[in-house]
């Protein structure tokens, strides 16, 4: 490619992101317009001001505790891939390369790659292993985030004052794609290889890209065939992880003065679920158009829908400057150990995992 043909191709790229930009501001702009006016500022300002200085402690208490069960799950996975890995690390990790996802448009991926370079580069796994252990994570993630959004929409079909229209096969379609990722993986353990097969259809696709996803597929079939246990450990942690989620959740609409009950904070989560599955970076406006909705739906003041936005709001800043910081952080520093080579053969891969 001539010099000539390269800058024309960046200006095309550059002008296509600008365009990207703009089109989700214009979008965050619309739903927060949608949401702000339903409530006055002086009200807000009344709600906020009420709640109380040991909430918001005991709320920020909780939120340290949430990356720590998440990377519970991740570790049993790579610890069993590798022998094992430092727990505040791996929560570190996990914290960093969530804030990347938080801020990267889309809905709430692009840390994981971050993710397999660090565990590469500071740990030594190979590529494949890294990548194994991180895509069953995100699967484990993937199928219980859908599994609540279904039963959240489940709930709100069958709630008595409910104007939102779902349709009823909505709830199916999702539980569908809950049970896709444990499909998935009990293909791989009767020694299937569904991704792989796919690969090999691609002639067209760069060969070092084929033969990573080859071998990373090959990885993780090995994973679940010889570490069940493992696998089990990662959805018991996974389950936890949403109890904190939801007790977050329930803690943040007590402290604006909404005791929610166990179908309402099915419906709310289910609602704002959708929310992060906008294009939008961090759900903005989605979120606050989604609360906004579910106090519509359970008839309760729309101002505590945004009092509750404004405490997830600030927890979000937070988490995601710290995340962030650690990310720089994680970026400047250089491996720690040399990382293995990439591995040829199943027989090696059941020779490497740890007893």
């Amino acid at each position: 490619m001539g010099p000539d043909k390269a800058v024309v191709k960046a200006r095309v790229g550059g002008r296509r992101q600008w365009a990207w930009t703009v089109a989700w501001l214009f979008g965050a702009a619309i739903l927060l317009g949608y949401a702000l006016p339903s409530g006055s500022w002086s009200e807000l300002g009344r709600v906020l001001s009420g709640v109380p200085f040991q909430g918001v402690m005991l709320l920020l208490a909780l939120n340290v505790l949430i990356p720590f069960t998440a990377a519970l799950r991740g570790r049993s996975l790579i610890g069993a891939a590798t022998g094992g890995l430092s727990w505040p690390s791996l929560a570190g990790y996990r914290l960093a390369a969530g804030a990347v996802s938080f801020i990267t448009p889309g809905p709430q991926i692009g840390g994981e790659p971050l993710l397999v370079l660090w565990l590469v580069r500071r740990h030594g796994l190979a590529a494949e292993q890294a990548i194994a252990a991180v895509a069953l994570d995100r699967g484990i993630e993937l199928a219980l985030n859908f599994g609540v959004l279904a039963w959240g929409l489940s709930v709100l079909i069958g709630w008595r004052t409910s104007r939102i229209a779902v349709p009823p096969l909505a709830p199916y379609g999702l539980v569908l794609m809950a049970l896709l990722p444990l499909l998935y993986g009990l293909a791989l353990r009767r020694g299937n290889r569904p991704l792989s097969c796919l690969a090999s259809l691609c002639r067209r696709a760069p060969h070092p890209w084929r033969d990573l996803l080859i071998r990373s597929e090959r990885f993780a079939g090995t994973l679940c065939r010889q570490r069940p246990a493992a696998i089990g450990a990662a959805l018991v942690f996974s389950v936890v992880h949403w109890g904190f989620l939801m007790a977050e959740f329930w803690f943040v609409f007590f402290l604006v003065g909404r005791s929610l009950t166990a179908p309402e904070l099915l419906i709310v989560l289910g609602i704002t679920r959708c929310a992060f599955l906008t294009p939008l970076p961090g759900g903005v406006g989605a979120l606050e158009a989604a609360l906004v909705i579910a106090a519509g739906v359970l008839a309760f003041p729309p101002v505590m829908a945004l009092a509750a936005a404004a405490l997830i709001r600030a927890r979000d800043f937070l988490v995601a400057a710290t995340g962030l910081a650690l990310a720089a952080r994680y970026s400047r520093v250089g491996a720690t150990r040399a990382a293995p080579g990439p591995s040829t053969s199943e027989t090696r891969y059941d020779a490497e995992l740890p007893d």
